[in-house]
Formats: C-alpha cells, structure tokens, sequence
C-alpha cells in the first residue's frame, strides 16, 4: 500500500544491543530488512563504551584494525559507527565479538 505514496514505515524492537544471542539472531534479521538502526539513546556512551572494550581487545592497534573491518564487512544498513564495528569484528571472529560485545556492556552500564 505504501509504494506510491512517500511515506517512512518506524519500527521498534526492543533488544539490549551487546546481548549475544541478539548479534547472532535479532539484530542481524534487523539489519537485513531496515534502512536504519538506532541502538541506543546515547551515541556517545555507546561509541566510549565500544572505544574501550576495543582499546582492552586490541590495543594501540584498534582504531586502524577497525577501519580495515569495516571496510572489509560493510553494512547495508546506516547505523553508528561503534555497532557497525561491533557487526564486523562478529563478522571476522564470533568469539571475539562475543568478549567485545561483554566489555561493551560492562563499559556501558558504568558510563
């Protein structure tokens, strides 16, 4: 009914975003079918929360090796920089995106 008329469809779903099982499942048939994902409220506690869990992972290496997964596992879907990230390092590694996934939250909750 809506492809003649301009219109945007909003859609919620309420998932915690460093859940594991929602990176294996939820989030990922999410970003299958939607333009966009909004994680949270606060991009910036977001970003922090994910810098750290990274910084802790990968050392003085992160920033670089994140460039290169993202543009190695690209998303279709526009979403903030830090879950982009999160979804490739997934992509490259499920273990290792499961412990970034646990900082994450750890780093999150805290602030």
């Amino acid at each position: 009914m809506l492809a003649g008329h301009a219109a945007s469809l909003l859609c919620a779903y309420r998932i915690d975003p460093f859940h594991r099982h929602a990176h294996r499942g939820a989030l990922h048939r999410v970003v299958c079918c939607h333009s966009h994902l909004v994680p949270v409220d606060d991009y910036e506690r977001l970003d922090r929360a994910v810098e750290r869990a990274l910084d802790e992972t990968f050392g003085s290496d992160a920033e670089e090796l994140c460039s290169l997964l993202t543009a190695r596992y690209p998303s279709v879907t526009s979403m903030p920089a830090a879950e982009e990230t999160l979804f490739a390092v997934r992509c490259l590694s499920p273990s290792i995106g499961d412990a970034l996934l646990d900082r994450g939250r750890e780093h999150y909750r805290s602030g």
